[in-house]
């Protein structure tokens, strides 16, 4: 039997594919041992004792008025002021009083209606400010009466006591230095 030009070409394409297969192949196994070698990982571990430096908490003036907002932000913000001059009072640092939140929301009139009758529209009665802050205390021995004091120069939100690091970034590279 006699092989064709036809057959040629095709034992040529099959030969073509083999030898491109096989480099390719070749390749990504040399890439993929070279990426091993690169690679590699590290553990560590380490420990260190700290005691917290700062107390920290939330407070609050929530503040409830007619549909003049003008009056129920200075409100809101009197009440505040007298807030944060109390704390300075007391030593804190203007530094360590925060201003987190301050909300503008309306309240509004639902009516009820029965059957048939056409409801009117919500309407507006008056607006709710909601102003939040945080503060931090160094000093441990003051924190009651910083707690019970804000409460009784205006603050009607307090919550979230915490105690923690100031200079937390410094303790993570004191582990990390360890590890």
């Amino acid at each position: 039997s006699k092989l064709t030009l036809k057959d040629y070409l095709m034992l040529a394409g099959i030969i073509a594919l083999l030898v491109s297969s096989f480099s390719f192949f070749s390749y990504v196994g040399t890439y993929a041992d070279s990426m091993m070698m690169r690679s590699f990982s590290v553990s560590g571990e380490a420990k260190i004792s700290a005691s917290p430096d700062i107390a920290e908490f939330d407070f609050g003036v929530v503040s409830e008025g007619g549909q003049d907002v003008a009056k129920v932000q200075e409100a809101n913000s009197t009440k505040m002021n007298k807030v944060i001059a109390f704390l300075k009072e007391q030593g804190i640092d203007a530094k360590d009083i925060k201003t987190n939140n301050y909300n503008l929301e309306p309240r509004y009139q639902y009516y009820s209606c029965r059957g048939g009758e056409v409801c009117p529209p919500a309407t507006i009665v008056g607006y709710t400010i909601r102003q939040n802050a945080t503060v931090k205390i160094r000093d441990f021995s003051k924190i009651s009466a910083l707690l019970s004091g804000v409460v009784k120069n205006g603050a009607n939100n307090v919550s979230q006591m915490r105690f923690t690091f100031d200079d937390r970034d410094k303790l993570l590279g004191q582990v990390k230095g360890e590890a």
